[in-house]
C-alpha cells in the first residue's frame, strides 16, 4: 500500500473513534442552580432553588453595572412526594433544562433534618450532575425563607454564604464537611454526619454552631462555645480566639489567646472486663493578642508558664462540658472515637454495642499550651 493512501486510511479510522460534540448543550440553554433548599411539606418535600439571572449579572451582555442581591436571582419552588417529583415540578416552571451541576450549597430546614435526611440524600446522590464538593447546612426555620437572604457584599446572595463557609473552615472555625463526606458518614457504622448550623434572614446571616445528627436525623445542637472542642477532637481544628480569666479564676478581666497550631493524639486504653478509656492529649501554641488586667506584667519571670496553665485549664473546662453534653444529653459519638476503635481494635469493637456503651465510656482530654508571644509590648 502506498504511504499516502495508508496515512489517509489511518486518519479516517482515527476520526471515526472520536466522540465529537453531538450531545453538547450551550450554557445559555440551561437553568443553572447555585443553591438548593429542602423543607418538609404535607405532600412530602418542598425544594427551592436559587438561579442567577444572566442578563442581570455583571459581565453578561453588553456591559453596565448589573444588579445584585435578590434582583440578580430568581427562586423557584416545587413540591412532591419524592426528590425527583419535586425537581420535576420545578422543571415544569422553567423554560430551560434544570441543571444542578453548578449548585454549591445545600440547605436543610430544621423540620426536614429532624424527620431525617436519608431519603433526600439518596435521591440527590443518584443524580450524576450533583457535585460532592458542596456545603450541606442546617438552617433555623425553613430553607425556603433562608433563600431570601439579601447580603450586600456579594452580587449573588448564596455566594456570600459559600464564601463565609470557605473562609471559616480555612481558619479552623467551622466544620469542613462537604456533601461527599456526609455521604461517607451516613454509610459508616461508626460515624455520624455533622453540619454547620446557620440562622439566615433577609437582614442577617450568622453561624450559630453545629447541628448534630444520629445517622440521618437531627438530634441536637452545639453552641459556638461547645462547637470548638467538638471540632478540635473530631477534625483537629484549632478554633477561634478564647477569653481566659486573668489569674485562671472567675474574673471579668481577661487575656485573649489566639491559637496558631495544634496537634492531637488519641489513645484507646483497654481495661479487662470494663469499657475502654479514651485518652486525648492536645498540644497548642498561639499568641496573647489582648489583655485587660493590669495586675499581671507580661515581662515578669515565670508569667508565661502561668498563662500556659490558665489557657489549658480554660480549654479543658469547655471540653469537659462538651463531652458531658454529648454523652449524657445527646448521646451520640460525633467525635468518631468509635471509628478509631473499629479501625485499630476490631476485636474490642465486636464485643461492644457502641451506641449503647458510648455514654458510659470514660473520656479524658488534657491540654498542653505554649504562649509564643504577646505583641509589641510585654506589659
Amino acid at each position: 500500500m502506498y504511504p499516502p493512501l495508508r496515512n489517509l486510511l489511518f486518519c479516517l479510522l482515527s476520526v471515526s473513534l472520536l466522540g465529537g460534540c453531538w450531545d453538547a448543550r450551550e450554557i445559555e440553554e440551561r437553568t443553572s442552580v447555585i443553591a438548593l433548599g429542602i423543607d418538609k411539606h404535607p405532600e412530602g418535600y418542598e425544594i427551592s432553588v436559587q438561579v442567577p439571572v444572566p442578563l442581570k449579572i455583571v459581565g453578561s451582555g453588553g456591559g453596565g453595572g448589573g444588579e445584585s442581591g435578590q434582583n440578580a436571582v430568581q427562586i423557584f419552588s416545587g413540591t412532591g412526594k419524592t426528590v425527583s417529583d419535586t425537581l420535576d415540578d420545578i422543571q415544569n416552571q422553567t423554560n430551560q433544562q434544570l441543571f444542578l451541576g453548578q449548585a454549591r450549597i445545600l440547605l436543610f430546614g430544621e423540620e426536614v433534618a429532624k424527620d431525617g435526611i436519608g431519603r433526600v440524600v439518596d435521591g440527590l446522590k443518584r443524580r450524576p450532575e450533583i457535585r460532592r464538593r458542596q456545603w450541606p447546612l442546617v438552617v433555623k426555620g425553613k430553607a425556603k425563607d433562608a433563600m431570601k437572604a439579601n447580603p450586600k457584599l456579594e452580587q449573588i446572595p448564596m455566594e456570600y454564604i459559600i464564601t463565609m463557609m470557605e473562609n471559616g473552615s480555612r481558619m479552623g472555625k467551622y466544620n469542613d464537611e462537604d456533601f461527599g463526606k456526609t455521604l461517607i458518614n451516613l454509610s459508616s457504622p461508626a460515624k455520624h454526619p455533622m453540619m454547620n448550623f446557620m440562622e439566615i434572614s433577609p437582614q442577617q446571616i450568622e453561624w450559630k454552631g453545629l447541628a448534630v445528627f444520629k445517622k440521618g436525623k437531627l438530634v441536637g445542637h452545639l453552641s459556638r462555645e461547645e462547637s470548638e472542642p467538638m471540632l478540635r477532637l473530631r477534625n483537629e481544628e484549632r478554633g477561634e480566639t478564647i477569653n481566659v480569666p486573668c489569674g485562671g479564676k472567675k474574673s471579668n478581666l481577661k487575656v485573649v489567646f489566639r491559637p496558631k497550631k495544634m496537634k492531637r493524639k488519641i489513645r484507646v486504653k483497654q481495661r479487662s472486663g470494663r469499657l475502654p478509656e479514651i485518652l486525648v492529649h492536645i498540644k497548642m501554641n498561639g499568641d496573647i493578642i489582648e489583655k485587660t488586667c493590669a495586675k499581671y506584667d507580661l515581662s515578669q519571670p515565670g508569667i508565661y508558664k502561668k498563662m500556659n496553665r490558665w489557657v489549658a485549664d480554660s480549654y479543658e473546662l469547655t471540653t469537659r462540658k462538651t463531652v458531658r453534653k454529648m454523652q449524657k444529653e445527646i448521646k451520640v459519638d460525633s467525635f468518631h472515637f468509635g471509628n478509631l476503635i473499629r479501625a485499630h481494635h476490631p476485636d474490642l469493637w465486636r464485643k461492644m454495642d457502641w451506641d449503647r456503651d458510648f455514654p458510659n465510656v470514660p473520656i479524658r482530654v488534657t491540654y498542653e499550651v505554649q504562649v509564643r508571644r504577646t505583641g509589641l509590648e510585654a506589659k
